[in-house]
């Protein structure tokens, strides 16, 4: 085909449609944008680790030692845990396997855009039910659109991204129960739940038939390696295994994934990151107005901090300026917790805003 001769190949309505996830690109001195953790500072005993590492070598097919050291890392059966190229992969999985075309997937908005996304290139119906008054899933709104819609899924995350919020496990059990009487699959998203406390069901999802519980290793310092996992009954587990690639996670993801998890066992960065995120907190939620217009900043049970205004776009546009990036939603912000050298930058240039 010649250059200048255009493609005429016509795509699907579902793709051309499609509003692409856009990750904030750029050069920042300090990024807040994408919830990562503080960078760990990795010394030569981490490449030891890849001494005996065969490039020529499929990888593991099950990512045995890696399923193995994260369930006594969460405290599970191994053999109810799945290992995926990151959770995206494994919620692609599920809506792609579980979902026919034109049936219905449920989700609490805001949530996580992939949940919408993997719903529209499957040609299925997305139901939204809106979060309530107070930024939190509406656990009766959402058992009620349960039983009226009778969606093949209902995903949610719990804390929340990008709201930080959480409902109380006797919520959830709630809605898991009222899906399983509609014969709906629910995938309960606890990527941030290291950062909330008493509010995962990991330790009871052997109990339920309907129930596939999300993990990910991203939120906790290892974004790089695109580690997640899927934790169910051992049926549910046998299915995910039956539906994702056999080389689905690279050996070396598999080699320092593994590595990183025992260090994540007696680390106490975790605990650092809530006290950072509850130094930050009290910053902006001493603010009740910026650039003249309301403020309000939401609680956070998570490695972020979410906050409403009307001129979130012009304060992420100043913050720019000063090098530092955030993620910008209609009428809100999303601030992730860096270092404490970040969060310190991020606070002295947000408390210089007060006008234009």
């Amino acid at each position: 085909m010649r250059q200048d001769q255009a493609l005429q190949m016509k795509l699907p309505d579902n793709i051309s449609e499609l509003v692409p996830y856009a990750p904030i690109e750029g050069c920042f001195t300090v990024r807040l944008d994408a919830n990562e953790a503080e960078s760990l500072e990795l010394d030569g005993k981490w490449l030891e680790q890849l001494e005996e590492f065969e490039i020529n070598r499929y990888p593991d097919p099950g990512a045995t030692k890696l399923c193995k050291a994260f369930a006594r890392f969460i405290n599970v059966d191994e053999k109810f845990i799945v290992c995926g190229n990151g959770s995206d992969e494994l919620i692609g999985l599920i809506i792609n396997s579980f979902v026919g075309d034109n049936e219905k997937v449920l989700i609490s908005t805001p949530d996580f855009s992939m949940y919408k996304i993997y719903t529209e290139m499957r040609r299925a119906k997305v139901v939204e039910v809106p979060k309530n008054a107070d930024y939190k899933t509406d656990t009766e709104a959402v058992i009620k659109a349960v039983h009226e819609s009778k969606p093949k899924v209902l995903i949610f995350s719990n804390p929340c991204n990008p709201t930080g919020t959480v409902i109380t496990r006797e919520e959830c059990r709630k809605i898991i129960k009222a899906a399983a009487a509609e014969n709906t699959l629910v995938v309960l998203d606890e990527a941030y739940g290291e950062f909330a406390e008493g509010v995962s069901l990991l330790g009871e999802v052997a109990e339920y038939d309907n129930l596939i519980i999300l993990k990910t290793l991203s939120k906790i310092g290892a974004a790089g390696l695109r580690i997640g996992f899927s934790v169910s009954n051992q049926e549910l587990a046998g299915v995910m295994n039956g539906i994702r690639s056999p080389y689905n996670v690279n050996s070396v993801s598999q080699i320092l994934g593994e590595k990183f998890i025992y260090y994540m066992s007696d680390n106490g960065r975790l605990l650092l990151t809530v006290a950072q995120r509850d130094k930050v907190f009290k910053v902006l939620a001493a603010r009740k107005t910026v650039l003249g217009a309301p403020f309000k900043t939401i609680e956070s049970h998570t490695n972020f901090i979410y906050c409403v205004s009307e001129k979130a776009e012009t304060i992420a546009k100043l913050l720019e300026g000063d090098g530092i990036s955030v993620r910008v939603f209609k009428n809100a912000l999303r601030i992730s917790i860096g270092s404490i050298k970040d969060n310190d930058t991020f606070i002295e240039a947000f408390n210089s805003i007060r006008t234009l």
